[in-house]
């Protein structure tokens, strides 16, 4: 466990051969031959993705203090877990939602901002899958959008036009022109839609925010919180994680926006950072940021 975790890229573990195995087989076999598969590849990704490994044993052992057998069975856990959101994210985008069952946690603040027809900025974090709202909201759903890294956003896409799919959720995606995905999120506030981030991810040589977390100095991406805060509108943070018999529980906290004074994004991002404490060390399996995370 000696090999340096690599930073992130903009693409998230997985790749375009395994979206299409896994598509074929849902749409061919069912979802159960899916999970089935997944027992083997989560054992597969311990040797062969070894960046990943060391950054998940440096989060079992340094960050929640797991012993070392104990933290050898989470990682191949761990993988697993993140294999069936993927499964079921993909089961939803090709009409199996109603497989699935939701549950919220205030969820009525959440849906009158909807109502209202505000702009708004949804920051989540790498849990559960959170594009498997799009199912729930429902009517909502074509006001939403999804800032997704470039790298990742084509990878998926490519996979699903092979079937004839598409993402549930419209996306703004972020390249090599940061400017032009401004301009993107701007414009969808403006039409008083809502824009949704991760606020635990960044790639290297973005502008990050530093603070105490899990006990270890750690960065966050400035980006979704300084928008949130120079555009004025309400945050949501939202955490979605997989609980037993194929149901997601949902968690939503609304922060109004402040009238005056800075609006740089640090009281937005000091308001996130307990809260994705928390969910980690409640639900530390599903927390899939698969990277060099702490300082």
């Amino acid at each position: 466990m000696s090999q340096k975790p690599k930073d992130w890229t903009g693409k998230s573990r997985g790749g375009y051969t395994g979206y299409m195995i896994f598509i074929f087989l849902i749409r061919k076999i069912g979802l159960r031959a899916a999970y089935v598969l997944l027992g083997f590849v989560s054992v597969y990704f311990i040797p062969f993705a070894p960046s990943a490994t060391v950054a998940m044993w440096d989060y079992y052992r340094r960050s929640l203090k797991r012993g070392r057998w104990q933290s050898m069975w989470r990682i191949v856990r761990h993988y697993y877990l993140f294999g069936q959101t993927i499964i079921d994210r993909i089961a939803v985008e090709n009409g199996m939602g109603n497989r699935f069952t939701y549950e919220f946690d205030n969820y009525e603040p959440t849906r009158r901002l909807f109502d209202e027809r505000r702009g708004v900025v949804m920051i989540g974090a790498h849990f559960g899958a959170p594009v498997m709202g799009a199912d729930f909201f429902g009517k909502y759903a074509d006001r939403m959008n999804l800032v997704m890294y470039d790298a990742e956003h084509k990878r998926v896409k490519e996979a699903l036009d092979r079937f004839g799919q598409k993402l549930a959720l419209r996306v703004i995606p972020v390249g090599e022109d940061p400017l032009a995905s401004i301009l993107d999120i701007k414009a969808a506030l403006d039409r008083k839609e809502c824009v949704s981030f991760m606020g635990d991810r960044f790639l290297k040589g973005n502008r990050t925010f530093e603070a105490e977390f899990m006990g270890r100095k750690a960065s966050f991406p400035q980006g979704p919180f300084l928008i949130a805060e120079k555009m004025r509108v309400p945050v949501i943070f939202y955490f979605s994680t997989r609980e037993k018999h194929r149901t997601y529980h949902f968690r939503f906290h609304v922060i109004e926006p402040c009238e005056g004074g800075r609006r740089d994004g640090r009281r937005c991002f000091e308001a996130f950072v307990p809260l994705l404490e928390r969910e980690v060390r409640k639900t530390e399996g599903q927390w899939f940021n698969f990277y060099k995370f702490w300082k």
